[in-house]
């Protein structure tokens, strides 16, 4: 095309004799060629991009491949390394049975070893949970009949992101009774079956999973040292005015207001000025703070 744009434009000079119409045929042949070559230009790039993209895309299909050998040979060796009474000879994969397990048949010995090796992390954790949620059950059941409570009470059992335990559905006594068994033996696991089996914790995205941790612990400080009196929800960022422009946590106790704010990284309380940050900042973002919920019903037989 610049060479027929060439011959085309000598013709021309050729034939006129007007140096406007020469001046203006030469601005349409620069113009003619710098097209031509920003064509080229974009080509070219059009095509440095795509082998951009295939090289990547080429780089992390292998990658994909090596990681996947690399597993596979760690969990050959980790089953050679096994006794041989527990290198499991079976046809089963280990999915079918992490199924039946599920469904509460119980795996051999063997069976257990190669489930470990080869099952799925995530489905392996699963069931895990599902069994000792199991075993809080029937523990805390037995502590009720222990402590003199009958099966067949129905009570509501809550506790709080400060870890303050609420009972309801019995007696004063009764309630009181079994508020100090939660205390004394059933916080963690309680806590661990609400986070198994609760829709709310289920539809968290990983940082209100994770800020949610931070309010629990917050609160507890919070409620440790302001005696009940002061908890996430009462503070907020201010702006700092006069001689001090920085932001700083208003709403906190007195007594570690100044401790927590001016903390720098070697201080303890350096972690939870971080933490209130993070949560607050949330906070103005979403208008909300994200935080457990825990409760529990205990029905009768």
């Amino acid at each position: 095309l610049t060479a027929e744009l060439m011959l085309i434009s000598r013709c021309l000079m050729f034939c006129l004799v007007n140096n406007k119409e020469r001046q203006a045929v030469k601005t349409l042949v620069v113009e003619a060629q710098a097209l031509e070559k920003a064509r080229e230009r974009n080509g070219r790039e059009l095509q440095n991009e795509e082998k951009s993209l295939l090289d990547s895309l080429t780089g992390k299909n292998m990658r994909k491949d090596l990681e996947k050998e690399g597993i596979d040979r760690l969990h050959k060796e980790q089953f050679e390394a096994l006794p041989e009474e527990l290198q499991y000879s079976g046809n089963e994969s280990a999915a079918q049975m992490l199924a039946r397990k599920q469904n509460g048949e119980t795996l051999t010995d063997a069976e257990e070893a190669y489930v470990k090796i080869y099952g799925n992390i995530k489905d392996i954790q699963k069931i895990e949970a599902g069994e000792a949620d199991r075993r809080f059950q029937n523990d805390f059941r037995d502590a009720l009949q222990e402590t003199g409570i009958s099966l067949d009470s129905t009570m509501h059992i809550s506790i709080s992101s400060a870890g303050e335990v609420r009972v309801t559905g019995l007696s004063d006594e009764d309630n009181e009774k079994v508020k100090k068994l939660v205390e004394d033996r059933f916080m963690q696991q309680i806590k661990n079956s609400y986070l198994s089996h609760s829709q709310t914790v289920e539809n968290m995205s990983d940082e209100e999973y994770r800020l949610a941790d931070y309010v629990e612990e917050l609160d507890r400080f919070l409620n440790k040292v302001s005696n009940g009196n002061v908890t996430v929800d009462d503070l907020e960022i201010t702006s700092g005015t006069g001689a001090s422009s920085s932001n700083f946590i208003s709403g906190l106790p007195e007594n570690i207001a100044d401790l927590v704010n001016h903390a720098d990284a070697v201080s303890k309380y350096y972690d939870y000025k971080q933490m209130i940050y993070d949560v607050l900042a949330y906070k103005k973002e979403n208008g909300t703070i994200p935080r457990y919920q825990i409760q529990m019903d205990v029905g009768g037989n």
